[in-house]
């Protein structure tokens, strides 16, 4: 290692970081310009850290390199290969493959986001035994893929002892990098070089160049190069070159620019040297053995001349140059034929498919078919090492080299970077890529091809209507291309759904699967499978058992298909639907640890949404909470924006269970403004559970202002499945509550009838719990008890306690209401106990107000009831309606009821007076 000049304020601020690893996830970020000295600082405390007992992970990528898919990540995941068996194998092989240190054979591309799991999981293990530097010399040549691995990695690292010390190039767009810009803000630090002092420039000279210079000669030099040591270096050897050693007093070297001195030293190699060192500069991952392979006899003494003369270096097995600027300004010294030249025999010496490609292409004259073929193969190699991003540039540059005759090639390229931005997550730059194929190209299947892709891309962007439309025009365009219809076709199916056209939804998932059928593709045909089965339950034919064992058993996880239309989030999806509640969440917790596992961050957020859901429907709270917390998690890594709505969605209804009515509200808001109106489904979700939240308070106008839009779907949706309606029971009570019974007539038959004829036991007995409040209406109790007692035995196939408690509160209140006390007391107990159980505060709050009217005589504080003194209570403490409200989880309509009758028993006209009474009461002076 050289010896650091000087910089002694920022050795020890590189040792200060160093020491503070152990503290948790923290960043330098050396930068500077070039030639400041970054590296000569960044290699001094690698040197420290090693001496300090931290494992260091290196990476030192060269600008030849940033093209070249995981280069960083293979030489920063050296020391960890021998923990790859520690590994999940989903994460052991596509680390491997990621790395090429294993082909595969699956058939399947390797999915990105378990690349970055995988490397995650590997900075741990190693984290575990002591403190860990990512050590990464010029972050802005390192490759885009390597980075996104990073980025996933250091969001969650979180207080694992790893420090990120790198150096990076100012005006470069990554000061500091991205991936080290999610480090929390008072862990990072930027250390930016300024010149150095003339002082230490005179140290450096004397002892790498044996040059002694007056302290004015000094002084002149150090203007020159403004204190850059680099810049001072080359000077310096120019001075010496001249006669030896320098004279004072005459003139010195200068150039108008850095490159200008370092021609002149490049110009004393031999041509054997000048060869050797634009090899190198060129080559993606150089090493002794291809430099000779591509200049045959001279390469030996070429590397020789070259590294006496201090222009390139050796560094674990590989060559690189002394300094990026000597390698740019060989490789540009190069005339424009030498370098295509150069690059033709560097594809033919390299065996990487990829990087072969990329020299065929530097080495191309204009537009080669061979080249672009070439290049779409390395697009395809790419892909299946888990580098989207790098596959959709190198289909971009096939397409450009495509020859002009052959449009149709240059369109199926322009396709296939389309499709490899989608799978890489840049949604603008596919959707900008396919609209321009979807424009050019004429009808057939690439233009289908393309509009269905397009269709996916402003799928995801929220455009659901619009999405309908790409893929209807596409499919009339697929003809014969059964491959590409069953994908059209699968995606019209969840699209129309999430309209709720679900007879659309149903014949389109039918279609998907006899396309698959006879493409004869099993991946594809199960995925198929799964829709059908997703679908058939929607229209009211049941859950197709032997079509969905059928469909799992030939799920292929590998597969690039979207999860959330494959059977194994189908199955437990139709297992919540039909009450199978053990199922559906074992299911669910299944496909949650294999997401997490494959780092599938946008599946946990979707996940998270239906997981939470169940668990508030199986009264369990405590894991309601940690599944939105889950999704919340997941949804700030994956940059998806539905996914923040998902998240959202979650935890609102965990505050409408736990009664938590203005977080609730709150994130109701959140999630809407988010997803905006293009999905009716996903609407109707986040209104089912803020209607729910208004019932439980005891507001019906509210609950019915809310719900009400949506019942006019079940009848004209083609709905059959009463869960995916699940706010018909609440919508129902409301009308009830507000007198308007023969609409609420509509829904509950509509509700035992869905609930009949798929055996719905929750159905069956919402119905019949809607239909005791209708008939108590009419004063017909002992009816509305029989009804009662058919809901609690229909509750007793259910696995939903909230719903069983919300049966219980009916019935105290029908046998209140026949003045059986005993047994108005027993359900009202029943009840509070399972709502307490299960967290649903506001309705836990309504039975413990219904049991204190059970037999209990007015307390003597001026005759109120348990439910007016504490409404008077809060009154006297100066809360207002609203407020009270809340508190005491009713209506602020009938807050102002009981403080009427609060008034009129007190004999009270105002809160003021009201509280001067209770005041006199509480102190025995009333």
């Amino acid at each position: 290692m050289a010896t650091v000049f000087g910089r002694k304020a920022e050795i020890e601020q590189i040792g200060r970081f160093l020491t503070g690893v152990t503290g948790g996830l923290s960043a330098l970020v050396i930068a500077g310009e070039p030639g400041i000295g970054k590296t000569t600082l960044w290699q001094a405390g690698v040197s420290r850290a090693r001496s300090m007992g931290c494992q260091v992970m290196v990476a030192r990528p060269a600008q030849s390199e940033a093209s070249f898919a995981f280069a960083g990540l293979t030489d920063l995941l050296e020391p960890a290969v021998e923990f790859l068996g520690s590994l999940p194998p989903p994460q052991r092989r596509a680390l491997q493959v990621a790395l090429l240190s294993e082909d595969d054979d699956s058939g399947h591309p390797v999915d990105y986001r378990t690349i970055s799991v995988a490397a995650l999981s590997l900075i741990r293990l190693l984290a575990a035994d002591g403190p860990i530097v990512l050590a990464i010399d010029d972050i802005q040549w390192l490759d885009a893929p390597t980075a996104q691995v990073l980025q996933f990695a250091t969001r969650r690292l979180g207080t694992a002892p790893v420090g990120i010390l790198g150096s990076v190039r100012t005006g470069e767009g990554a000061e500091p990098a991205s991936f080290a810009q999610q480090v929390p803000e008072d862990r990072i630090a930027v250390l930016r070089l300024g010149p150095m002092p003339p002082p230490d420039v005179e140290a450096m000279l004397a002892e790498r160049l044996g040059l002694e210079l007056t302290r004015p000669t000094v002084e002149r030099v150090h203007d020159a190069c403004g204190g850059n040591p680099f810049f001072a270096l080359e000077m310096g050897r120019a001075m010496a070159g001249r006669v030896g050693h320098y004279i004072a007093g005459t003139p010195l070297p200068l150039s108008n620019d850095l490159r200008e001195l370092v021609r002149e030293r490049l110009a004393r190699l031999s041509p054997a040297g000048s060869a050797a060192l634009a090899a190198v500069a060129a080559a993606s991952q150089p090493t002794p053995e291809l430099i000779r392979a591509v200049l045959g006899d001279p390469a030996k003494a070429g590397l020789d001349d070259a590294q006496a003369a201090g222009t390139v270096e050796l560094d674990r097995g590989r060559v690189r140059p002394a300094h990026p600027l000597i390698g740019a300004t060989a490789y540009l010294e190069q005339s424009e034929e030498d370098r295509r030249s150069l690059h033709g025999r560097l594809a033919r010496a390299v065996e990487e498919p990829e990087e072969r490609a990329r020299h065929l292409a530097l080495a191309a004259r204009g537009p080669d078919e061979a080249v672009a073929r070439a290049l779409e193969e390395a697009t395809h190699s790419a892909a299946r090492r888990g580098a989207p991003g790098a596959a959709a540039e190198l289909a971009e540059q096939a397409c450009r080299l495509t020859d002009p005759a052959n449009s149709m090639a240059a369109y199926r390229r322009a396709a296939l970077a389309g499709y490899h931005h989608l799978r890489s997550a840049n949604l603008p730059r596919a959707k900008e890529v396919l609209q321009q194929v979807v424009s050019d190209a004429g009808p057939g299947a690439i233009r289908a091809n393309a509009m269905r892709l397009l269709g996916e891309v402003v799928y995801l962007l929220g455009q659901t209507t619009e999405a309908i439309s790409l893929f209807s025009q596409a499919l009339e365009e697929a003809h014969d291309d059964h491959r590409v219809a069953a994908h059209i076709e699968m995606n019209l199916s969840m699209a129309s759904f999430l309209q709720t056209d679900y007879p659309a939804s149903q014949a389109h998932s039918h279609a998907g699967l006899r396309h698959a059928e006879q493409c004869g593709d099993v991946t594809l045909t199960a995925h198929a499978q799964g829709v059908v089965v997703f679908n058939d339950c929607l229209v009211g034919k049941g859950v197709n058992e032997q079509l969905l064992k059928t469909a799992l058993d030939l799920e292929d996880y590998d597969a690039p298909t979207m999860i959330w239309m494959g059977p194994t989030f189908v199955a437990p999806m139709v297992w919540m639907w039909s009450g199978r509640i053990p199922e559906a969440r074992a299911g669910f917790s299944k496909l949650m640890n294999v997401m997490v596992e494959r780092g599938q961050e946008a599946t946990i957020c979707l996940l998270g949404l239906y997981v939470t859901r169940m668990t508030c429907w199986a009264g369990d709270l405590q894991s309601a909470r940690s599944y939105a917390a889950a999704g919340r998690t997941a949804s700030e890594h994956s940059g998806w924006p539905a996914g923040k709505a998902f998240a959202s969605a979650a935890e609102a209804m965990v505050g409408c269970l736990a009664g938590d009515a203005e977080a609730a509200r709150r994130k109701v808001e959140e999630a809407t403004g988010i997803l905006g109106t293009q999905s009716k489904f996903r609407t109707l979700c986040l209104m089912s559970s803020l209607g729910a939240l208004e019932l439980s308070l005891g507001d019906y106008a509210e609950t019915d202002r809310i719900l009400g839009p949506f019942t006019e779907f079940i009848t004209t949706s083609g709905l059959r499945e009463p869960a995916v309606a699940a706010f018909v029971p609440d919508e129902a009570e409301a009308l009830i509550g507000l007198g308007r019974t023969e609409e609420a007539a509509c829904l509950i038959d509509w509700l035992a009838e869905t609930g009949e004829l798929l055996d719905r036991s929750w159905a069956l007995a919402a119905a019949a719990r809607c239909r005791a409040l209708a008939l108590a209406g009419e004063g017909r109790v002992a009816e509305a008890l029989d009804q009662v007692q058919q809901a609690l035995l229909n509750h007793e196939r259910s696995e939903m306690p909230v719903e069983h408690a919300r049966t219980l509160l009916v019935k105290g209140r029908l046998h209140r209401r026949n003045r059986q006390k005993s047994a108005a007391k027993q359900a009202f107990e029943e009840a509070l106990a399972i709502f307490n159980a299960a967290g649903a505060s506001a309705w836990a709050a309504t039975v413990q107000a219904e049991l204190s009217r059970v037999g209990l005589r007015p307390r003597a504080t001026g005759a109120l009831t348990p439910t007016e003194a504490r409404v008077a209570a809060l009154a006297a403490k100066g809360l207002s309606t609203k407020q009270i409200s809340a508190e005491a989880f009713m209506s602020p309509k009938s807050v102002e009821g009981v403080l009427t009758r609060v008034y009129r028993k007190l004999d009270v006209r105002s809160r003021a007076q009201l509280a001067a009474k209770l005041s006199r009461v509480e102190s025995g002076r009333a």
